[in-house]
């Protein structure tokens, strides 16, 4: 039944869009990837009238717009039209990802050079252990009872086979040692 009900549905749609389909008309689709509209004079006029109202103050503007500081004084404007003019082209709004990976590596480094006169040289020390010899002896038995065979040693150990194999044992005592 349930085979059935499936098919009836299928059936429902095929006429359905069949139906819809008859009172669809053809469009040509416009490709969005062309040269961007230019503002418009009267958009240009607002913004200028903003970065006049605010004298040109940069921080203040990024403030006040949701801009980047840092990316107004890369690019400073040299007066209100081209400072509009590029607000409205988006120069002013960067990569943010980029931006933010520019300010913390800055920050970073000066954070770094602040705190270099406080930290100390320190010399590292390996410590070098000698294995257990009984557990050496209990490593070498194991393969002697393997009978050197990599694969059942794989197992024993619970190590992949693969990585024995890159450093190969030449026999019991090597086994162990590795």
């Amino acid at each position: 039944t349930s085979e059935m009900a499936k098919a009836a549905l299928r059936e429902r749609l095929r006429n359905d869009i069949q139906g819809a389909m008859s009172s669809l008309r053809r469009t040509a689709t416009r490709d969005a990837s062309g040269p961007v509209a230019a503002p418009s004079q009267a958009d240009v006029v607002k913004f200028a009238r903003v970065y006049t109202l605010h004298r040109g103050d940069l921080d203040r503007l990024g403030r006040l717009l949701g801009l980047s500081p840092a990316m107004l004084r890369d690019r400073p404007p040299r007066n209100a039209t081209e400072f509009a003019t590029a607000l409205l082209a988006g120069d002013y709004t960067g990569d943010t990802t980029e931006l933010r990976r520019k300010l913390l590596r800055k920050r970073l480094s000066i954070d770094l050079s602040a705190m270099a006169p406080q930290l100390k040289p320190t010399t590292t020390r390996e410590a070098v252990a000698e294995a257990d010899p009984d557990a050496i002896r209990a490593a070498a038995r194991a393969y002697g009872a393997a009978g050197g065979d990599l694969a059942t040693l794989a197992g024993l150990c619970r190590v992949p086979q693969h990585l024995l194999e890159i450093s190969r044992p030449k026999d019991a005592e090597d086994f162990a040692r590795k």
